[in-house]
């Protein structure tokens, strides 16, 4: 009592009750996860593949597995990410337009693999202004400055930006193509792997080797052109 006022601890008198009530709530945590067990997760045989591909996290991905890159200078690099240059197996030339002009969405660039063009969707507008002559889609080269095909000059950089996928939303993509290669894989029971269960570089031709653009041109999401 302080002045006429009576303080009433109520935590002091409802400790038993509260910790009962806790202890309840435990003991039913527990009864309902024994009633309900957790599902097996499924393991996919070929798991190791999630971890052969890169998903750097500076870049912007178009689903047809192409990406941009802004630079400090305004410009951006445009490239193929790591599935569709593993997918591919390596470029032996890249094709450009007749007006050196990209539109989002349209597959103003293409590409050339054992003498086949393949198209590849570009993920912004703009005007070419320089190609990468120096292009190296080798398995081991980590450097940055070789990965680009073609450096542009966008015209509506901000609005192209967000039709693209980066962060979190551009990972659940790339699982989603993961799992659909693995779909594809489990339907091919004779593909050749590397030692450890690792795709080979060209695994496109793999996955058919009589049709494996048309696989190709299925992840780049131009197989209707």
């Amino acid at each position: 009592m302080h002045d006429g006022f009576y303080f009433y601890d109520m935590f002091a008198t409802k400790g038993i009750e509260y910790i009962t009530v806790i202890a309840f709530l435990l003991l039913f945590v527990l009864y309902w996860r024994w009633l309900n067990p957790k599902p097996a997760q499924v393991h996919y045989p070929t798991a190791s593949v999630t971890n052969w591909f890169q998903l750097p996290e500076d870049r912007y991905f178009h689903p047809g597995h192409s990406w941009a890159l802004p630079e400090r200078d305004g410009t951006v690099k445009i490239g193929l990410d790591d599935f569709a240059l593993k997918m591919l197996g390596g470029i032996d030339h890249l094709i450009l337009p007749r007006k050196n002009r990209l539109k989002q969405g349209e597959s103003n660039l293409q590409v050339e693999v054992n003498s086949k063009k393949i198209p590849i969707i570009t993920p912004l507008d703009g005007e070419i202004i320089e190609v990468n002559r120096g292009f190296s889609s080798a398995d081991d080269d980590n450097d940055s400055s070789s990965d680009w095909l073609v450096r542009i000059r966008p015209l509506s950089l901000k609005a192209d930006l967000r039709n693209l996928l980066k962060g979190s939303l551009a990972h659940l993509w790339f699982q989603s193509e993961i799992k659909e290669l693995n779909d594809m894989m489990s339907n091919r029971p004779g593909i050749v792997l590397q030692d450890g269960g690792v795709l080979v570089n060209g695994f496109a031709r793999e996955l058919d080797a009589a049709n494996w653009e048309q696989v190709a041109r299925r992840f780049l999401r131009t197989s209707d052109d």
